[in-house]
């Protein structure tokens, strides 16, 4: 059981009818109107039932043709822009990431190679070995490789 059982509408253009609920005054909260309705006493398990009656505001406003402003399709079209920019940017980042150096072999024909690209062979050679990917002997042989090119790349930049 309850002593007392409040119902608040923030559409005042409702009513509110039901046994034993009486209207009380609106109240303004943040700026907001709530009707407020009000019933005493309310027993363990009994239902609590009313009828709301009227036209609410947004049913009305429903009904109202949308109308964009131009202000609305300025704000549109610069924002379907920033989000087209965005997009473009990580579409080039993704690709530019994307683009590995293929994998050197002691040698084979190979491209010259910067201090980023070798750097980058090494670290995902050291993954291979860790993923049980390349052997032992594989690994000390392709490492020692990618490092004397690198020294070379070094040597030739300083």
């Amino acid at each position: 059981p309850v002593d007392n059982v409040n119902v608040m509408l923030g559409d005042t253009s409702l009513n509110l009818t039901g046994d034993g609920f009486i209207a009380g005054e609106a109240q303004d909260v943040s700026g907001q109107s709530f009707q407020n309705y009000s019933r005493l006493g309310l027993g363990a398990g009994e239902a609590l039932t009313f009828d709301l009656a009227g036209r609410s505001a947004l049913a009305a406003a429903a009904d109202q043709p949308a109308v964009i402003s131009t202000s609305d399709r300025t704000s549109l079209a610069v924002g379907l822009g920033a989000l087209a920019l965005a997009l473009l940017g990580v579409g080039a980042w993704w690709w530019q990431r994307s683009a590995r150096p293929a994998k050197a072999s002691p040698g084979g024909p190979r491209a010259a190679a910067g201090r980023e690209d070798l750097l980058q062979a090494i670290a995902e050679l050291d993954d291979d070995l860790a993923a049980g990917k390349v052997s032992q002997a594989e690994y000390d042989k392709e490492r020692a490789w990618l490092k004397q090119e690198l020294r070379k790349v070094w040597q030739t930049r300083d």
